[in-house]
């Protein structure tokens, strides 16, 4: 690749800024491509960031459109690079120039969606981002370069997904240092070691009480804000948990709650949790 390689970038979330500011320096930004169908609070610090360092941004419902994909052709750049981006590149677009996708998971372990939710809800003690190539498969294109991150058992995912945030620049900076080599075709990804995990929905956070207080904490630190959070009723009211924490009392038989003043305590089947952060 050139010394300083034309890019197009597609993204719309806020944790894509560290790398779009490592990316101004080692390369040409030309244009970034945000989707259409995200709301202006989510998109805003990108188009802002764009209009400040005057870097062209449009938005598409769909990155496949003709109309997109001549637009592209006519910028000419020597990479597309995704981070962050909710559609998937099709075969004309494909066409256009080699493209990467920096990946919140372990590949091929961790394909699809919210891997991040759901290594913590798995129990992982640590994830790998991963940057591969792209092709018309679901995070199936073979591997540039991983950064391994420890999850500890504090972390829930505002913070996991910061660490991810500040870890894609120096992956990126290994990523296109191995792109300079004409050669260099990456690893094929182990289909047999492959997973995919499905999108998760609102309602896939209710907390089953019938559970270990390990897995329950999982899955509030998985949903905690800003996402929409593990939830439960109390006499057919609605509350949001975002954290929890093990007491040895009072004891409270799993599936059972007590209410005293401002706090709330839950049984599992392994102990009891107090509420300690809820909306």
């Amino acid at each position: 690749m050139p010394a300083k390689t034309n890019i197009v970038v597609f993204t719309y979330h806020p944790s894509t800024l560290p790398l779009l500011n490592f990316l101004k320096k080692a390369t040409n930004i030309k244009v970034i491509v945000l989707p259409a169908n995200r709301d202006t609070k989510t998109l805003s610090p990108i188009v802002l960031w764009a209009r400040k360092h005057h870097i062209a941004y449009l938005k598409t419902e769909n990155c496949n459109g003709q109309g997109i994909v001549q637009k592209i052709k006519k910028i000419k750049p020597d990479l597309n690079v995704i981070f962050n981006f909710p559609q998937i590149f099709k075969k004309d677009l494909l066409k256009v120039s080699p493209a990467i996708n920096f990946h919140p998971g372990d590949l091929p372990k961790y394909r699809g969606a919210h891997v991040l939710n759901w290594a913590i809800i798995n129990g992982e003690k640590r994830i790998a981002v991963t940057c591969h190539f792209v092709d018309e498969g679901i995070d199936s294109g073979d591997i540039i370069a991983k950064k391994y991150l420890n999850i500890s058992s504090i972390d829930d995912i505002g913070s996991l997904s910061k660490k991810v945030a500040q870890t894609v620049p120096a992956l990126a900076k290994v990523a296109l240092k191995k792109l300079d080599n004409p050669g260099f075709l990456g690893e094929k990804q182990d289909l047999e070691k492959s997973t995919y995990f499905k999108r998760r929905k609102p309602e896939d956070g209710q907390i089953n009480w019938l559970s270990k207080i390990e897995d329950i904490q999982n899955l509030v630190r998985a949903l905690a804000d800003p996402w929409p959070g593990a939830f439960t009723y109390i006499n057919g009211k609605k509350i949001i948990i975002d954290k929890i924490k093990p007491r040895r009392a009072p004891k409270i038989k799993a599936g059972g709650y007590l209410k005293n003043g401002r706090k709330i305590f839950f049984g599992a089947t392994d102990g009891t949790v107090e509420v300690i952060k809820w909306r």
